[in-house]
């Protein structure tokens, strides 16, 4: 799309009674600090017909507010307000922008009342395109709606879903079955078993190459179960391993 209008001194006033959009295609680059009446403006653009809005430009003004709340120059309150339209996001490259905003809103609100309900507001924005998706690749679908499952089952396991942490859980338990290796390790041992987590963790320390462990040691710090976690100290701080 042609820009209305080209910067060509390092000021300008513009009169706008509506949404404005700058930096358009991402000519240049610029971080784009919005006042606070244009961001609702283009919000709420965002929220009635967000098509009109190109996705790479969607995806920027996420980046774009991240790098504003990470300086503290514009409130927590207008982040929340931007999540709202996600319901109805169909763009892989959007929801990877929205992964960065989302970390920082996670890190501001932790340790508080609200970093539940925080937690249930992405489940639910989420949840649509999940319901309609699922966790399983499907014939015949489109590139577009494949690359959408992976951003978002990622996004749905590091915000603790309990239904995507069970699906890589039951992914996890054919892979100590049958040896398939296509699922996130670090999802599916946050549920698992002491049996299944002794597996992998004895896996990897007897079985897995040197060069190889440290990813997966990572993982394995993942377990939300406190037996897990302490097998896996123990085996940290052995000198022998």
């Amino acid at each position: 799309k042609t820009p209305n209008l080209w910067m060509a001194t390092k000021t300008a006033e513009i009169q706008a009674d509506d949404w404005v959009l700058l930096n358009v295609q991402l000519t240049g680059y610029y971080k784009v600090n919005y006042e606070k009446e244009i961001l609702l403006a283009l919000i709420y653009k965002l929220q009635q017909d967000s098509e009109t809005v190109p996705p790479i430009h969607r995806g920027q003004i996420f980046k774009d507010f991240s790098l504003q709340l990470s300086d503290s120059s514009i409130e927590l309150v207008y982040g929340l307000e931007l999540l709202s339209y996600l319901e109805n996001e169909t763009d892989k490259y959007v929801w990877m922008q929205f992964n960065s905003l989302n970390d920082i809103l996670k890190d501001r609100l932790f340790g508080t009342s609200l970093f539940a309900k925080h937690i249930e507001f992405i489940t639910s924005i989420m949840k649509p395109h999940l319901d309609r998706l699922g966790f399983e690749n499907m014939v015949g679908e489109t590139n577009s709606d494949s690359e959408l499952r992976e951003v978002l089952t990622a996004l749905s396991c590091s915000n603790f879903n309990p239904e995507c942490l069970s699906y890589q859980l039951k992914k996890l338990e054919a892979s100590v079955e049958k040896g398939d290796e296509s699922f996130n390790l670090c999802d599916g041992l946050r549920l698992a078993s002491e049996e299944i987590f002794t597996i992998i963790l004895n896996r990897v320390i007897k079985d897995d190459p040197v060069g190889s462990r440290y990813g997966k040691l990572f993982d394995l710090g993942c377990s939300l179960n406190e037996k897990n976690l302490e097998m896996f100290f123990e085996v940290m701080i052995d000198d022998t391993n």
